[in-house]
């Protein structure tokens, strides 16, 4: 920060040091340097922070915008993963990072970005991501243990819950009952008429029902010159006939027909909207093993159904956390797709003799 000297204490940054990144806040009397640099080289709450050199140690800051010492790396996620899963990883390594450091140790230890960029992790699976969101919004939403102010568990740190007259169940303060028009933005689906359906491209990508769902993204099968009812690339695709419930995600605009609502979040939050939608379609399950079977689902039911709505601030934390998961499940899903693609594309050509494995590269 030598090279950025601050001319004007107005307009200049606090320069972090690693015994102020120990102890969470800069100094008072803290080298300053220009509020101008590169945004490189700008700390600001939520970043994470990790000390190459001397005590090497890794946190997320949040002592306010300052200047990134020498001594110090920021670590960003690249797009699709979440802050938690890089801090995770980064300070899974610290151990192996001290005994690199002090193996290198002169005068003092350090380690190169080098070290750092090639520390090993385990990439989630599209199954991982899924199952770790669930789980999250099962701690927060379900078992109400969302982190309170402190970080620790709402209801497990003995957080105050009140009763809800209206869902039948303590719920925490600040929480309220509402139903699931109240936190989406619904479309009940409608189908063209038949003679506009055709396999050949022409109109607009149809989905009729469940029946073209795919593990997270529906099949394309057939369009429609004629489209009536319509969902966005990105909304939640839901089943409003048997099976009740069961869930995609549209990954292009297309029309709907009466099999189907499409759905989009009121308060901002995709993945928060997702998972209620799941436990829906478990409630749904469950009903329909016990004997109670539901053929169909009316838009007035499905504008109504109970839910319950957390304080804002709790969704939006959760948000943070999941909405990079589910966004690189987004993408996964669709090389997945891609991929099944061009299977599907490529086997009969190789079947019938009509293209041929390049030997060379079959051995490699």
């Amino acid at each position: 920060m030598q090279k950025f000297p601050a001319t004007d204490i107005e307009r200049s940054l606090p320069v972090l040091k690693i015994k102020e990144l120990g102890q969470r806040k800069c100094d008072d009397c803290s080298d300053r340097c220009s509020d101008s640099i590169d945004a490189d080289y700008i700390i600001d709450n939520e970043d994470i922070i990790f000390s190459w050199s001397g005590t090497l140690m890794v946190d997320v800051w949040c002592g306010g915008k300052c200047g990134l010492n020498q001594h110090l790396f920021k670590v960003t996620p690249l797009k699709n993963y979440p802050r938690w899963f890089v801090y995770y990883w980064t300070n899974r390594h610290l151990k192996k990072f001290k005994l690199i450091a002090k193996d290198k140790a002169v005068t003092m230890g350090h380690i190169r970005r080098g070290d750092l960029e090639n520390a090993e992790v385990a990439i989630p699976t599209n199954q991982n991501l899924e199952a770790m969101a669930k789980q999250l919004y099962d701690y927060w939403f379900v078992q109400f243990d969302f982190p309170n102010e402190e970080g620790k568990p709402y209801k497990s740190s003995g957080g105050n819950m009140v009763w809800n007259e209206k869902l039948k169940r303590n719920i925490p303060i600040g929480w309220n009952n509402g139903t699931l028009i109240d936190i989406a933005n619904i479309t009940m689906g409608q189908s063209p008429d038949g003679t506009s359906y055709n396999e050949i491209g022409e109109g607009v990508l149809f989905y009729q029902g469940s029946t073209d769902f795919g593990m997270r993204f529906p099949s394309v099968r057939q369009y429609t010159t004629a489209p009536s009812r319509f969902a966005k690339k990105g909304d939640i695709l839901m089943s409003v006939r048997a099976p009740v419930g069961a869930v995609n995600i549209a990954n292009n605009d297309c029309c709907i027909g009466r099999g189907l609502s499409a759905l989009n979040s009121k308060i901002g939050s995709t993945t928060h909207l997702y998972y209620i939608l799941n436990d829906l379609r478990i409630a749904f399950d469950q009903r329909n093993a016990a004997g109670t079977t539901f053929g169909s689902i009316t838009k007035e039911d499905l504008y109504n159904l109970p839910i319950v709505i957390p304080a804002k601030e709790v969704i939006s934390a959760f948000d943070k956390i999941c909405s990079p998961m589910f966004d690189r499940q987004m993408l996964l899903g669709e090389e997945i797709d891609t991929l099944i693609k061009q299977r599907d594309e490529l086997l009969p050509l190789l079947l019938n003799g009509q293209v041929l494995v390049n030997s060379d590269l079959s051995h490699n």
